[in-house]
């Protein structure tokens, strides 16, 4: 069962007290046991995809953006919303974040043109926790699963909705890059003989991402709606009975892909509100392959990550579920007289 190693409720209030009206924490920011929100809504908001644990915006003379950081196992919210005229079009974005150890709750909504400058509403969301995982000896890989469930949106030319979800380990994306590539080039090529863990571009991190895209009818690209009911598996490399920080953010953007285009209405919502939630405690992949014992979790925060939610698949079949599902971003192309990357 998960225990608390408490942290000083006087550190943590002044931390918050030095966070207010501050840049936004982000991932890096937000204490250990804590959560983190920053919605945004407004011009300019989609034209740019940070990784989801990062800071999304502070606000501007265009753009509304607001911000929350919960004590130890607490609850983050916040809601953004902007509306008004721009390139003679009317435009109205929302955005509403919450988070917790364990569940990320993430809505947004934009009603704007093709030729309205990037409106939109989006969010970064997540949280921080200390683990230590018990019952064991030496080193292996965690595998454990996140379920994702709503839908996107995009409707009319230039709509765009996307919605993602990262790991971070001691404050940064888990890559199989630097310090954590000798196990992760392990777990690809124990989990995944096919994709055997060769990584081409110094970006590319463990994260899923869902999209929907209007380019027009009957182009290639062109996704209107998607419903979204998935577990995900993520892994991190660990030491039995040395503590991490792990973190779990997302990112959602409800906007446009490109401005400058025809006056054309559209329409993008991203609805996660049936949440980004804790799967199960997983299981431990060993150095020789073999499945460990049951995980023991130890967390900063009272949250309960032995609970279980979804079965969990073998070491074989888990390729399976990685080949299909989780997705390494990269920028693409976006269509229009002006874009943003």
């Amino acid at each position: 069962m998960s225990t608390t190693r408490g942290l000083a409720s006087a550190w943590i209030l002044s931390v918050l007290a030095a966070g207010a009206g501050a840049v936004p924490v982000g991932q890096q920011g937000t204490p250990i046991g804590a959560a983190s929100v920053n919605p945004c809504a407004g011009l300019a908001v989609s034209g740019f995809n940070p990784q989801p644990g990062g800071v999304y915006g502070v606000g501007s003379a265009d753009r509304n953006c607001a911000e929350q950081t919960s004590a130890v196992n607490g609850t983050a919210g916040a809601t953004a919303v902007k509306s008004g005229v721009a390139n003679g079009d009317l435009y109205s974005a929302t955005s509403t974040a919450s988070a917790q150890p364990g569940l990320i709750k993430l809505q947004a909504g934009n009603s704007g043109s093709f030729n309205t400058p990037f409106s939109g509403g989006a969010a970064t969301a997540g949280w921080n926790d200390g683990i230590t995982l018990l019952n064991g000896t030496g080193q292996g890989i965690w595998v454990f699963p996140i379920h994702v469930n709503g839908s996107l949106s995009a409707n009319g030319l230039g709509a765009y909705s996307m919605a993602s979800v990262a790991i971070y380990q001691n404050h940064a994306a888990v890559t199989a890059n630097g310090a954590t590539a000798a196990a992760f080039n392990l777990f690809h090529t124990l989990s995944d003989p096919i994709a055997n863990g060769t990584v081409a571009f110094g970006w590319d991190y463990e994260q899923v991402v869902f999209e929907t895209s209007d380019y027009g009818p009957g182009h290639p690209q062109t996704l209107n709606h998607m419903t979204i009911d998935r577990t995900i598996f993520f892994a991190v490399p660990f030491t039995y009975g040395e503590e991490f920080t792990l973190g779990v953010w997302a990112l959602d953007v409800a906007g446009e892909t490109a401005s400058g285009g025809p006056a054309v209405a559209n329409q993008a919502t991203v609805d996660l509100a049936q949440t980004i939630q804790w799967a199960g405690p997983g299981y431990v992949l060993l150095p020789n392959g073999s499945r460990g014992l049951q995980v023991e979790i130890r967390s900063a925060s009272a949250f309960d990550y032995d609970g279980s939610a979804s079965a969990v698949p073998e070491p074989a079949s888990l390729w399976l579920l990685t080949l299909g599902v989780v997705t390494l971003w990269r920028p693409r192309a976006r269509h229009g007289r002006t874009h943003r990357a």
